[in-house]
């Protein structure tokens, strides 16, 4: 039983400094910029500008024109992003119980 003990003892400080630097490479990943995307700006500008028309047509379809404003003043701009927001964050927006339960709903 001594034996384990000892054997034991001798690969707690191995493992931590597997862990050390594990958790290093870690936080090196984390610091590390994102690499660049490789779509031209033309075509994300069409891409976004598109995601955003869609998002309105959704938008305007399900809870009418008036709301569209909404959107625009939040940033919300695509449907992604709107898939992204929980009734709290519609309440947040000054969006009404109607309308907010029918975006909701359709999404």
């Amino acid at each position: 039983l001594a034996g384990n003990d000892a054997k034991r003892s001798t690969s707690a400080p191995a493992r931590r400094k597997t862990q050390t630097a594990s958790l290093a490479s870690m936080m090196e990943n984390l610091a590390k910029p994102p690499a660049p995307r490789k779509s031209s700006s033309a075509d994300e500008s069409s891409s976004s500008k598109a995601d955003e028309e869609a998002l309105r047509k959704f938008v305007v379809d399900v809870v009418g024109e008036k709301y569209w404003p909404v959107f625009e003043r939040e940033e919300i701009e695509d449907l992604k992003t709107l898939k992204c927001c929980t009734a709290r964050d519609l309440q947040d927006m000054k969006i009404p119980l109607g309308p907010r339960l029918k975006l909701l709903s359709n999404l």
